[in-house]
């Protein structure tokens, strides 16, 4: 039997795949390692398709490693660029636009490849991309059967007070997209605050681009639910103790304390079914466990940090997330269903 061979793409130094790699030599996996910002430059792609080729055949060398991609048992995308640089970057030494048109041109091509090959992707790189968009996650999320905050977007004044009438003042503030602003040659962090009582006054400031409140949520604790293909573990979060960590724990990481929950089944089905219906292989899920016990989504985070949750809990998630490469089988289908269909099935 060949040996499982696992592709990582990963920026260097990222901090969550040494602690994979003992666990894929163990299961004698070949792994090969690629940051996608060395496309093309550092790097050599031959591909082929055609009537002697009737599916792409790609060999990719790079940092001194040759690989045929249609031969991977598995991708493991866990990062595909960094936050502050474009995944493929060209030849500085072009002009701008030059170099605008050889980043499009390796973004297109090299995509076409990765969606081509018939591997395991997690996850695959539109899965991604379209799991990032918060409002459709979150309609995604009540279409499963999960319970969400009330939640507005807009750029209107008059909306996003009458929005704050409707919750007595108790709404929050999130960004949509990264939370991370370079500034200065640093990076900022926006982290979920509270509209306050002063910030009427300051509605009009809402106009340039699109913001989205939501209601805010009683807490009793939090959970960072980690799901692998069709493993499900979920951590407790104890945040509301400390006054920094009450509205946004990554805060003050070490102010927190943590445990392992036992969600109950039907709340696993629900949230594999949001899994399946996004398309993603891995996840890690935000949520909000009220006093009276309700289960309340927040947000899905298709490349999540988890090592810091194995490190805090014991939970078997690196190992898992090993096996699951290893074996190279994806999860099965879910087809898209509608509200009727889902209520039909009882998960409503």
């Amino acid at each position: 039997m060949a040996r499982p061979r696992v592709l990582i793409i990963a920026p260097q130094g990222d901090s969550h795949v040494p602690f994979v790699l003992p666990h894929l030599a163990r299961l004698g996996a070949e792994v090969f390692q690629l940051e996608l910002a060395h496309l093309p430059r550092q790097a050599r792609i031959a591909a082929h398709l055609g009537r002697a080729h009737p599916s792409w055949t790609c060999q990719l060398e790079a940092n001194q490693q040759r690989v045929a991609l249609e031969e991977l048992t598995s991708i493991w995308n866990r990062r595909r660029g960094a936050f502050h640089r474009p995944a493929y970057r060209p030849d500085p030494l072009f002009p701008p636009g030059i170099q605008t048109f050889v980043q499009a041109e390796t973004r297109a091509g090299m995509e076409g490849i990765w969606k081509s090959l018939p591997v395991l992707h997690v996850n695959a790189p539109e899965a991604t991309t379209v799991a990032e968009y918060k409002p459709y996650q979150l309609q995604v999320a009540l279409a499963c059967g999960l319970t969400i905050p009330d939640t507005c977007l807009t750029n209107d004044p008059a909306t996003a007070r009458q929005f704050l009438d409707a919750h007595d003042g108790r709404v929050v503030y999130k960004t949509l997209s990264r939370a991370l602003i370079p500034q200065a040659g640093q990076h900022w962090w926006l982290y979920t605050s509270q509209i306050e009582a002063r910030h009427r006054a300051e509605l009009e400031r809402v106009r340039p681009m699109l913001h989205l409140f939501q209601q805010r949520i009683e807490k009793r604790l939090e959970l960072r639910v980690t799901i692998i293909g069709e493993a499900i573990f979920a951590a407790e979060i104890y945040s509301q103790h400390a006054e920094r960590t009450r509205l946004d724990w990554r805060r003050s990481y070490e102010d927190l304390r943590y445990g392992i929950h036992r969600l109950p089944a039907e709340m696993e089905r629900r949230l594999l079914r949001f899994m399946r219906r996004l398309g993603l292989e891995f996840a890690a899920l935000d949520l909000i466990v009220q006093p009276d016990g309700q289960y309340i989504f927040l947000e899905c985070n298709a490349c999540g940090q988890f090592y810091w949750i194995e490190a805090e809990t014991g939970l078997p998630l690196c190992a898992t997330l090993a096996a699951f490469l290893v074996a190279g089988q994806a999860s099965p289908a879910e087809h898209a269903a509608g509200p009727q269909e889902i209520s039909e099935s009882g998960l409503l």
